[in-house]
């Protein structure tokens, strides 16, 4: 399962302001519309200081068969997860931008910081497969149960996005989206999954 997540403040971050939305990380000059809210991964640093927007966790460089490319978006899902306590949520889309601004629209019910390109699909079919099968996992193994919008919120078992016919062969994402919970609304509790572990 990986280390514990650590609540904002525990490695001196303590809570730091939502940032405005990018203006763009233009390492790629591939003309797609979402990099102009593109934010850059800081390794050493934890996410909230990343800015807000999205960023681009796809594997680089080679093909990946169906396998290798779930492991790695389950992987870098897990990761994001663990650097700071957050909600999170699962889902997938034909536009990057349309769908990270229509979070950070003012109605919105619930306003990410961060959207993470995990993977991408030739076929929207992909894409819902895809999805599905990383919402079932995180969920399976209680990853960030207590915070899992897909589960709390959504009802979201994947695969329920639009269906116009038009985009059935375009390229489409998969993302985890996360906002940090601030301390004051950490409950000092032990997290559902760490109470389904404990030996009764």
């Amino acid at each position: 399962m990986g280390p514990p997540m650590q609540p904002p403040g525990s490695n001196g971050e303590r809570n730091v302001p939502r940032p405005p939305i990018s203006t763009g990380h233009h390492h790629v000059l591939d003309g797609a519309r979402w990099r102009t809210v593109a934010i850059k991964e800081k390794p050493k640093m934890p996410w909230t200081f990343w800015g807000r927007g999205i960023v681009d966790l796809r594997p680089i460089g080679r093909q990946m068969v169906a396998g290798r490319l779930l492991r790695h978006a389950m992987g870098e899902a897990k990761r994001i997860i663990r650097i700071i306590a957050c909600e999170h949520k699962v889902g997938m889309c034909k536009c990057p931008y349309d769908r990270f601004m229509l979070y950070q629209d003012d109605e919105a019910s619930w306003q990410p910081w961060v959207m993470c390109l995990l993977a991408s699909t030739t076929t929207r079919e992909g894409s819902f497969f895809l999805e599905a099968s990383l919402i079932y996992s995180l969920e399976n193994d209680h990853t960030n149960i207590d915070h899992n919008i897909n589960w709390l919120r959504s009802c979201d078992y994947g695969g329920e996005g639009p269906r116009l016919a038009a985009d059935a062969d375009e390229e489409h994402f998969v993302y985890l989206a996360v906002r940090p919970i601030p301390s004051d609304e950490i409950a000092i509790a032990v997290p559902a999954a760490d109470r389904l572990q404990q030996p009764t």
